[in-house]
């Protein structure tokens, strides 16, 4: 091979593989200082940052949120992973919902897949509990309608576990959105509400509303209601647009009513 031959594939590679190493480089500081700037936006703290993982607290009404980003690939579940833990009353439960098999990680030894009726109408979604008792509580509950509300927040590949006292968001292909962050804050909060109520036994369904749009919030955009349509079965108000959004299906974790009242 001629020396001339070899200073061409030199002179190429730097062409050609400096420009994409900066690119990558650039790209990947992008990411991760976008992701610190959101935090900071929503008075939150950066606690440790590391290559592989930014860790962070997130402040709310509920109390402090412990999160860790991955921007890189070093994360089980996949690429540029949100993690989000919520603390729960210890419910003695162990479980997931998860939208991807492949990434749900596999059902560990003396784990029940879950199957009922009303996961045909989600046939994304993967759920395994480690005994049938935690099956009946919470999936039966709603949990698995509320992975279909976590899936429009985070259209891509999520995950909900809990870890007995502890309430577990992650969401994979985390776009750093401050505005996707803030609802998945909100979620996860009326969520962990939602479980409580599950664990003393009160399933959260109200009683019949009798308030108006300006003084009730929507479920499903968080917002007051706009132009509100009430749910029939526990007569929360939503947003017009957002009943239609749903798919005409009640926002209320463990609701699941259909007809309406205008």
């Amino acid at each position: 091979m001629s020396y001339s031959f070899l200073c061409c594939i030199l002179f190429w590679l730097i062409v050609i593989g400096v420009p994409i190493a900066l690119s990558y480089w650039f790209g990947r500081s992008r990411v991760r200082n976008d992701f610190k700037l959101h935090v900071r936006s929503l008075h939150g703290l950066v606690l440790r940052e590391s290559n592989e993982s930014i860790e962070v607290q997130l402040p709310s009404e509920a109390g402090t949120i412990a999160a860790a980003f991955f921007p890189l690939s070093d994360h089980w579940y996949g690429k540029r992973v949100l993690e989000l833990h919520f603390n729960l009353p210890a419910t003695n439960a162990q479980c997931f919902v998860c939208s991807n098999s492949a990434l749900s990680r596999s059902t560990l030894d003396g784990w029940t897949v879950y199957q009922d009726q009303d996961m045909a109408r989600f046939p994304l979604v993967h759920a395994a509990t480690a005994t049938p008792e935690t099956a009946d509580k919470y999936f039966r509950g709603g949990l698995i309608q509320a992975y279909s509300q976590f899936g429009k927040i985070h259209p891509r590949s999520g995950r909900i576990a809990i870890d007995n006292d502890r309430l577990i968001l992650l969401v994979g292909e985390f776009t750093s959105s401050p505005t996707e962050l803030s609802s998945l804050l909100v979620f996860g909060i009326q969520l962990v509400r939602q479980l409580d109520a599950i664990h003393c036994g009160e399933i959260l369904v109200l009683g019949p509303s009798s308030t108006t749009g300006a003084e009730s919030q929507c479920p499903i955009c968080f917002s007051p209601a706009v132009q509100p349509v009430a749910c029939q079965r526990c007569g929360t108000p939503h947003c017009k647009e957002c009943w239609t959004y749903n798919d005409q299906v009640c926002g209320v974790f463990g609701c699941g009513g259909n007809p309406v009242n205008r």
